[in-house]
């Protein structure tokens, strides 16, 4: 719904943009402060100590990188959305490059990959989990979003453009489905939680340099660059994700 609210507003200008955005977030505020209920029992004595530690977010996440597994999985993590938060800067991009396509346009594209992804993650994904199991998808995600960037600008075809926006879209909707699902299961119980927030921390955490490089190749280096760089970050993705499967098989 966001790239379709901004695709029709930004023929009012992208102030417009700016300022629904603004109106969405203090309304998301409001709605937290007012209806959102605490979700820490306050008659648990063992969640009030886990809640009420001193453990900032750098010792959870030396924390959780001693733990083989956890660790080899928040790297994969890392990298994934390190080389995917590149792609609502630099698609749009090629797409004026290729096909002279305006924000109206490429808002399409976004409520596109959207769309494949409720479908993927709403319908598909946890069938294909139970059959092939979370750690053998934490290898595939990397390789199919490797497949679609380094497809993406190879050709400025259309078909080929709106192909490798499907294989990233469902790589993405894996990556985002089975990484908190697997971690969740191979955690502790008492500390599900906290990994879950340092998992999420590293995805936030990579989205920060992600534009910047591929903004930065783009302009300096090529438009191809900033693809072929995430497609090479994400080959080193997949080989720890083939590791998560092995440690896994032999646990």
């Amino acid at each position: 719904m966001g790239p379709a609210i901004g695709g029709i507003l930004s023929v009012y200008g992208f102030s417009a943009v700016g300022f629904a955005a603004v109106f969405l977030t203090v309304m998301n505020l409001l709605f937290a402060l007012f209806f959102l209920p605490e979700s820490l029992p306050q008659r648990d004595s063992n969640l009030q100590v886990v809640a009420g530690s001193d453990d900032g977010f750098l010792r959870r996440l030396l924390d959780a990188f001693s733990k083989p597994l956890i660790g080899t999985v928040l790297v994969v993590f890392f990298i994934v959305f390190l080389a995917w938060s590149a792609i609502p800067v630099i698609m749009p991009l090629l797409g004026v490059l290729f096909f002279g396509f305006g924000s109206v346009e490429m808002s399409y594209f976004f409520i596109y990959m959207g769309s494949i992804q409720i479908i993927w993650q709403g319908l598909i994904i946890g069938r294909l989990t139970e059959k092939i199991g979370e750690e053998q998808l934490i290898a595939v995600g990397p390789l199919l979003l490797m497949l679609g960037m380094f497809l993406m600008p190879l050709i400025p075809n259309i078909v080929v453009f709106v192909f490798s926006l499907t294989i990233i879209s469902l790589a993405s909707g894996t990556m985002r489905t089975v990484v908190p699902s697997f971690i969740s299961k191979i955690s502790p119980a008492n500390d599900q939680g906290g990994i879950l927030g340092v998992a999420d921390g590293v995805a936030s955490i990579a989205r920060v340099p992600g534009p910047l490089i591929a903004g930065f190749l783009f302009d300096f280096v090529g438009s191809a660059a900033p693809f072929f760089a995430s497609a090479a970050m994400l080959l080193v993705a997949f080989s720890f994700g083939f590791r998560v499967g092995a440690k896994s098989a032999k646990s």
